[in-house]
């Protein structure tokens, strides 16, 4: 497997209420999807307090999730308003036991003159 790396070009911020009365829970509170060229290509996703956090994923039509706790959204969400260009990477890690084993992460490379 290679590394995919994509420049993203615009996102969507979306913030969920906690269904306190309801059945329904949601272990994840904050998603920012990430597109490149008008193509959802990444998800942020990040867990409510207290919640297990999944390792990163990637889909069959090789979407990126990358998970995290609710503390780390600002500190994503600086990122991406404050530099430009930045990218989200899918880098694969050999394991055995799961062939599609991966890290994914932000990437802001700047040239310093």
């Amino acid at each position: 497997m290679k590394e995919i790396k994509y420049r993203i070009d615009r996102y969507q911020v979306l913030i969920y209420s906690r269904d306190i009365k309801g059945q329904r829970t949601r272990w994840a509170d904050r998603i920012i999807r990430l597109y490149q060229e008008g193509r959802e290509i990444a998800q942020a996703v990040f867990a409510g307090e207290g919640e297990k956090i999944p390792e990163p994923f990637l889909s069959e039509d090789e979407k990126i999730f990358f998970f995290a706790a609710s503390q780390r959204f600002m500190e994503v969400l600086e990122i991406l308003r404050s530099y430009d260009p930045v990218y989200i990477v899918w880098q694969p890690i050999y394991d055995p036991k799961e062939p599609k084993d991966g890290d994914a992460f932000f990437l802001v490379e700047e040239d310093k003159k």
